[in-house]
């Protein structure tokens, strides 16, 4: 493992595959394999005993890496032959199963059940509560809670499937924010050298965080939205296959998470920071193919938040004219 200081072993392990009291016509074709552990050897007084192996990985802060050593050693006062290859480690842990229901719906390539209906098979995030002001109407309260489908172990090669609702007394604001791809929901990704636990901000200028998925939304049917003070959207961000799986080594570690910006139109105000998520959920990516996978279930009238690079100020700006310094990959 690799950083702005000096490389830290994390993984040292060894086997004998020739001694001198063997055979020597076991050189001319000497066949070996190694059973790498599933969790980091404490070395040079690391305890890293109890982490899975990270991925292999490159990064701004740090870099994970992985190389197999033959070494040959020969006869007193003669240097050991050493040959040194590169070699790239993906874990595939095996996520727990996804509720009966929401199985059947993968495995059927139907729209999933709802909150409503699969309580089991979803994780609702807290709810977040919020001032809000139309113009110069009176405040009021601004309600938003986002529902993750379960495990919240996502493969990298399907989706994030979730929910969103809002409650508010004003029926005006819901009629405003009631457009697909208004909210501002996304993936990012964040690399520490060292624990983390503040919110991300989306103005911040931090090259340990990345943009990594952009949200699609779209109305809920009804009778899902039949109710004046209340709105429901149905979303999911699909993720690439590029995307480096979650890991934590130590203090350094490779952590996802959907947020969610807090919501804006015209007229607007909401007594938070426009950049500072007013939902932030960890997420665990990984490499393992899934079967059945999750597919999208966005119809024609779903759409992207959109965010688009502006070259004139090397940063991201949404439709609402907000600056976003993340970078977006890929």
């Amino acid at each position: 493992m690799k950083s702005f200081r000096d490389p830290v072993p994390f993984l040292e392990d060894s086997k004998v595959i020739w001694t001198s009291g063997e055979n020597t016509a076991l050189l001319e074709d000497l066949s070996f394999s190694i059973l790498l552990p599933t969790t980091c050897k404490a070395t040079q007084g690391l305890q890293w005993g109890s982490d899975p192996l990270p991925s292999t990985f490159s990064g701004d802060r740090f870099a994970v890496s992985y190389a197999l050593f033959l070494v040959a050693s020969r006869r007193l006062f003669q240097s050991a032959i050493t040959v040194q290859t590169p070699f790239r480690y993906v874990p595939l842990p095996i996520p727990p199963n996804p509720s009966l229901l929401i199985l059947r719906s993968y495995a059927e390539g139907t729209p999933l059940p709802g909150p409503a209906v699969d309580d089991e098979g979803w994780f609702g995030v807290p709810a977040h509560e919020v001032t809000a002001r139309l113009f110069l109407d009176a405040n009021k309260l601004l309600k938003t809670k986002l529902y993750l489908a379960k495990p919240l172990m996502y493969s990298r090669t399907g989706y994030i499937p979730f929910r969103l609702t809002l409650q508010c007394l004003d029926s005006q604001i819901i009629d405003l924010l009631a457009r697909p791809g208004i909210p501002r929901l996304c993936l990012v990704r964040r690399e520490t050298l060292r624990p983390n636990s503040e919110p991300i901000r989306s103005d911040k200028n931090e090259k340990t965080v990345k943009l990594v998925g952009i949200s699609k939304t779209w109305l809920a049917p009804k009778p899902e939205n039949n109710e004046d003070n209340n709105l429901t959207f149905y979303g999911e961000i699909q993720l690439t296959s590029n995307l480096v799986p979650s890991f934590s080594v130590g203090e350094l570690s490779v952590k996802y998470y959907v947020i969610l910006l807090p919501w804006t139109a015209p007229g607007l105000t909401l007594s938070v920071t426009p950049n500072v998520p007013i939902i932030q959920q960890e997420v665990d990516i990984i490499a393992t193919p899934l079967a059945p996978l999750p597919i999208s279930s966005a119809p024609p009238e779903a759409l992207d938040y959109a965010i688009t690079l502006d070259q004139g100020v090397v940063g991201l700006l949404d439709r609402t004219g907000l600056l976003f310094d993340w970078t977006f990959q890929p």
